[in-house]
């Protein structure tokens, strides 16, 4: 039998299914309550009772599930809030696995009980992520927004690096934890031995309360941040960067093409921020939510008078619609913000508005 490496047959498995157009990377969000109250958050404002009894039944999710996995999912990556404080987490996680899925886990880090512990390490996820705001209480729970989260996120830490289940550090970069940024790198680097993940992007809550962005560091912290940091600098600031050649489309990521998300409501969307167009996966069929979605969103345009269009440097710009429409109400609109942040970590003067 031939073996290669994961990376390798994760790059060919993508690449064939995004020319194909199979919708093999899934993303299902199943709560979005947390035991965390990060101030940054942008799921908060759907945690009421109102919301919670609306949330998909076990039945309802494994029956998605099935269509998934049928129609060509073989990642999914389960998410919230924090997916673990849903009872029947257990019973949708061997469900999926027991379909062949690949999964990956984010959750808060703090609901991991010695039961999840062991059958964690029986049957591991490709990575279960778990974020860690800095390596002291008052800095982390101070973006947490929970009091004795931190002890709980370090004994959880341990735990499941002591158990050999794959794990992956994230670390939000607010102006609440900035200070302590440098000391977390060298923590998980140096004594977890995992690699360094930052992220300094943030955004207004689902239904627009811009609360979370007074959070947000200003394009000259996050270009004296990537200074220090060098390549590792933030995630969010290079991954679409590329050719500077600009283009009128208004998608221009992988979203729709080979990927989808799903709420805890059963809506599909194209990702978890693009929610004005969406197919119900409690009356209709996720093949045929991925067309409708296509149909209607794919094929639109920027506006001939946005700067964007034009714009030399738009293809590393992290102004995507799904961000723009938290930020502006539309899709075809602008981040200020998000402008401003790519000519600065570009070193490009702007031009125009």
């Amino acid at each position: 039998m031939t073996t290669m490496q994961y990376s390798e047959f994760s790059g060919r498995i993508y690449g064939k299914t995004y020319q194909a157009s199979v919708p093999s990377h899934g993303h299902f969000e199943l709560t979005f309550r947390c035991p965390l109250k990060c101030g940054f958050c942008y799921c908060s404002c759907y945690t009421s009772p109102e919301h919670t009894r609306n949330e998909l039944s076990t039945a309802e999710v494994l029956a998605i599930l099935d269509q998934a996995a049928e129609g060509g999912c073989l990642w999914m990556t389960f998410s919230g809030g924090d997916p673990f404080v849903r009872a029947d987490f257990r019973a949708i996680y061997d469900h999926a696995r027991g379909l062949g899925m690949i999964l990956n886990i984010l959750c808060s880090g703090v609901l991991l009980t010695d039961e999840w512990l062991q059958h964690l390490q029986h049957a591991p996820p490709l990575k279960i992520e778990i974020p860690l705001y800095g390596i002291t209480a008052e800095t982390h729970e101070a973006v947490s927004g929970k009091k004795g989260t931190f002890a709980a996120v370090m004994k959880n830490i341990r735990r499941l690096l002591e158990a050999e289940v794959p794990l992956r550090i994230k670390t939000k970069i607010t102006t609440q934890n900035l200070r302590e940024v440098k000391a977390v790198e060298k923590f998980v680097e140096e004594e977890l031995g995992l690699s360094f993940n930052p992220n300094h992007l943030l955004y207004p809550r689902l239904n627009g309360d811009r609360a979370p962005i007074q959070y947000r560091l200003s394009p000259a912290q996050v270009v004296e941040m990537e200074q220090e940091f060098g390549k590792v600098a933030c995630e969010s600031t290079t991954e679409n960067q590329g050719a500077d050649t600009a283009t009128d489309k208004l998608f221009r990521c992988a979203a729709g093409i080979n990927s989808f998300y799903i709420n805890p409501y059963g809506e599909m969307n194209f990702c978890t921020y693009v929610r004005t167009e969406s197919w119900s996966l409690r009356t209709g069929l996720i093949g045929d939510g991925v067309k409708h979605l296509k149909q209607t969103l794919l094929t639109r345009t920027l506006p001939k008078e946005s700067s964007c269009v034009s714009c030399s440097i738009q293809s590393s710009c992290d102004n995507c619609p799904g961000r723009a429409v938290l930020e502006t109400g539309s899709l075809e609109g602008k981040s200020e913000y998000l402008c401003d942040l790519n000519h600065a970590v570009r070193g490009k003067e702007k031009h125009g508005t």
